[in-house]
């Protein structure tokens, strides 16, 4: 079984145009000017639809994670490292941490955003350690 993959809609389209770029979109209210993560139709702050794009440099740190031993589906292997990432804006993404051993792995690691290509489906959003 292969791991589900995104089907963009109308609001969160620009997120995933971006993703095959390279590049981490972010919305942000327009009113409270916070940012906020995965893409929605209407504000977390006010829940009106005043949101803009703005792209992240992708820099956090790790907040929180697990290593997954086990892969239920064929394009996931294990050992997977799964972690929530607070990003420099305030944000927090969860998301899987590559080129790093799950011995290195700390709370407050520094990372980096990257999306890995999938043949045939949309780029995953992933982490690696800063300056790696």
């Amino acid at each position: 079984m292969l791991a589900p993959t995104p089907q963009p809609t109308s609001y969160d389209a620009p997120y995933w145009d971006a993703a095959v770029a390279g590049k981490l979109m972010l919305q942000k209210c327009s009113k409270t000017g916070k940012f906020q993560h995965y893409p929605r139709g209407h504000s977390l702050q006010t829940h009106g639809d005043q949101l803009q794009w703005v792209e992240s440099p992708g820099l956090g740190e790790v907040h929180s994670f697990t290593v997954i031993q086990r892969s239920f589906y064929e394009n996931l292997d294990a050992p997977l490292i799964l972690a929530i990432i607070e990003l420099d804006e305030q944000v927090r993404v969860t998301s899987h941490l590559v080129n790093v051993g799950e011995k290195e792995v700390s709370i407050g690691l520094r990372v980096k955003a990257t999306f890995k290509p999938n043949e045939g489906a949309w780029p995953t959003l992933v982490f690696t350690p800063e300056g790696t």
